[in-house]
């Protein structure tokens, strides 16, 4: 299997990764957040927000030209046949911009994930309980 395949397919689990990661740490916050509170509403909206750039950044890993062959095999096909996006765009500016964007995005995900249930640690009237659950969430983000 020539290295273009092996890195293909290895390259389906960064986005699906990060997205299920995110995704499961906010629906641990669902169980933290009181029902009606404005950071339930607002963990919600991160999970909708996710799930459509989970699925964006997994599709076109996936499917990163059409047809998918033409990555790795170059000579079947003429250059005019070959239509790539994101990182596998013939474009280098086009590939760059792509990276940069999931880069960006993910970071910024990352950051309001981790800071959407800061307040509540920090709260008087916060359990113990709660607390510690926090306390452990947080370092395994520190991992």
């Amino acid at each position: 299997m020539p290295s273009s395949q092996v890195f293909y397919i290895g390259g389906w689990g960064y986005p699906t990764s990060l997205t299920l990661i995110k995704l499961s740490l906010l629906f641990q916050y669902l169980r933290l957040f009181e029902i009606g509170s404005r950071r339930r509403l607002a963990c919600k909206c991160l999970i909708v927000i996710v799930s459509i750039w989970g699925i964006f950044f997994t599709i076109t890993t996936v499917v990163p030209c059409v047809p998918v062959s033409s990555l790795w095999d170059f000579t079947s096909m003429d250059t005019d046949e070959r239509h790539c996006w994101g990182q596998s765009s013939a474009n280098i500016a086009v590939g760059i911009g792509f990276y940069a964007t999931q880069c960006v995005s993910t970071t910024l995900l990352d950051m309001i994930v981790f800071l959407l249930p800061v307040e509540l640690f920090f709260q008087s009237d916060t359990p113990r309980k709660t607390r510690i659950a926090l306390l452990c969430l947080f370092g395994l983000g520190l991992g």
